[in-house]
């Protein structure tokens, strides 16, 4: 852990779980936490498979920079930002099962999705 960060984190005394999510085809792993922002829940990845050499940029793999103790936090516009600490478990579902089958086969996130909704209509 980042000393600035590990810091930062004892002066604001900020305390959270840490929340482990097991893939359905029950082979990756990914951790997360939730933290209440003014709008809504930001979620904070702790840990996730490999992207094994596929893009990683925040277009593809739609994570940023964390300002807390994880690496990275799920990008989520903040008018989009979920209400419920529910709402943001199945957010982060959702983006494991995208992200795993992304690491899988190449099949960008963004893809995920158009498909999905053109199979709802």
């Amino acid at each position: 852990m980042n000393l600035i960060k590990f810091l930062l984190r004892m002066i604001r005394k900020e305390s959270y779980q840490i929340y482990t999510y097991r893939t359905i085809d029950g082979i990756a792993y990914f951790k997360f936490s939730y933290h209440w922002k003014n709008n809504g829940y930001e979620i904070d990845i702790h840990q996730q498979p490999s992207y094994e050499g596929r893009a990683t940029d925040h277009h593809i793999s739609h994570r940023l920079s964390c300002e807390r103790d994880a690496p990275y936090k799920i990008c989520i516009s903040n008018l989009k930002l979920p209400k419920t600490l529910e709402a943001a478990q199945k957010f982060s579902v959702a983006f494991a099962e995208y992200t795993w089958e992304y690491i899988k086969t190449g099949v960008s996130i963004d893809t995920q999705i158009s498909i999905q909704a053109e199979n709802r209509q």
